[in-house]
């Protein structure tokens, strides 16, 4: 209870830090790292496997549920309970693969160059971007973190976040070996692509070793020898 006591109010400002951060960069500005791409980048990367892991292993979203009267909180859960096979995929093995799939086309969609420009000349866009980031990967990391259930076993959790780390390296290397700066919006900076180089590279290790440390954990519990129930 502690620990997710503490996992909550830790959230919020990550939460928030990563929004400053990406959000100075979309404005164009400097902050902590001196360019706005890297800004961008750093943020994105907090939200997907810092504050998001977060959110899921505190049950922030118990929180926030709770925080809805009850009556739209009701309304919410007929109008989501009514969508065709909710009942059954929400507790059915489908269920994790379908977070894995948002997950990974969110992280992809708004790292593609187009979509990052729009969403620089779009506040409504931008702000969707971020809501897409925390969502899915909220998802994802509640999935992994609940792994051993009967919805998913500890070895598919590991290739699952085997799968995530691999997209996110591919991401993250084109970025960095891409030959040209691949967003209009920084293009004519000065070092521009330098720049690049940098943010696709704290985007490639930070990640990476992230998403190893949870494929250790759960590989971990994996050869764990199973608990034997002792009787009186």
């Amino acid at each position: 209870m502690k620990r997710a006591s503490c996992l909550l109010r830790c959230t919020p400002a990550l939460a928030w830090s990563a929004a400053a951060r990406a959000h100075s960069g979309h404005e164009g500005t400097s902050g902590w790292f001196g360019d706005p791409l890297v800004e961008t980048l750093i943020g994105s990367l907090v939200f997907l496997v810092v504050a998001a892991p977060l959110f899921a292993w505190s049950n922030a979203h118990l929180v926030i549920i709770r925080a809805v009267p009850v009556g739209a909180r009701r309304a919410i859960g007929r109008a989501i309970a009514a969508i065709p096979g909710m009942r059954q995929g929400a507790h059915s093995g489908t269920a994790p693969w379908l977070a894995l799939i948002c997950f990974s086309a969110a992280m992809l969609l708004w790292h593609l160059p187009r979509a990052y420009d729009h969403a620089l000349e779009n506040d409504t866009i931008h702000t969707a971007e971020h809501l897409c980031f925390l969502i899915t990967s909220t998802a994802f990391w509640r999935v992994i973190g609940t792994a051993g259930n009967r919805r998913l076993s500890l070895g598919m959790s590991v290739l699952m976040v085997s799968l995530i780390a691999l997209e996110s390296a591919l991401l993250a290397a084109l970025i960095t070996f891409a030959p040209r700066p691949l967003y209009e919006a920084y293009a004519s900076r000065p070092g521009a692509l330098p720049d690049q180089v940098i943010a696709g590279v704290l985007m490639w290790i930070p990640a990476s070793l992230i998403y190893l440390g949870s494929a250790v954990v759960a590989l971990r519990r994996l050869l764990q020898p199973p608990r034997r129930i002792q009787r009186a």
